[in-house]
């Protein structure tokens, strides 16, 4: 379908909402022509549909109190705020753990080696034991320290 040269002319009294009242001002010309041209008939019955759907849509619209908004945001702004700051320490609480785990596995060699009565292991298989239980341990840590509630 071919643009009409009248197309503005019919959107303009279409979306002032004077289309219906448009006989009554004069402007039997461009109901006219609305009438006998394709593209402005269709135009205005769209846009006409799309005008009654969008004042359904406002008056069922169900807007909270301005008060309600600002509680509701101020709400969200401490909560983001809260949460900011206690990354780092969430960030300290792992790297404490890990410290922890690390003078454990260390504490526990020394005590290995301060009992001559227990079997001296390999120190390859050592390495690997230490290494195997790093890589379990690891995204544990990261679970439980990157998780959020």
């Amino acid at each position: 379908m071919k643009a009409c040269p009248r197309e503005p002319e019919v959107v303009e009294a279409v979306t002032r909402g004077d289309w219906r009242q448009a006989t009554a001002l004069g402007d039997n010309d461009l109901r006219a022509h609305a009438a006998s041209c394709a593209a402005c008939g269709e135009l205005v019955t769209l846009m006409q549909a799309l005008r009654e759907d969008h004042a359904v849509a406002c008056r069922a619209a169900d807007v909270p109190a301005a008060g309600t908004v600002w509680w509701r945001a101020t709400i969200r702004a401490r909560a983001e705020a809260a949460e900011k700051a206690a990354r780092p320490i969430t960030l300290a609480q792992g790297v404490a753990a890990a410290s922890i785990a690390g003078v454990a596995a260390a504490f526990a060699g020394v005590a290995w080696r301060a009992f001559p009565s227990l079997p001296q292991p390999d120190p390859f298989v050592m390495l690997a034991l230490g290494l195997g239980v790093c890589i379990v341990i690891a995204p544990l840590v990261l679970v439980f320290t990157l998780a959020r509630d």
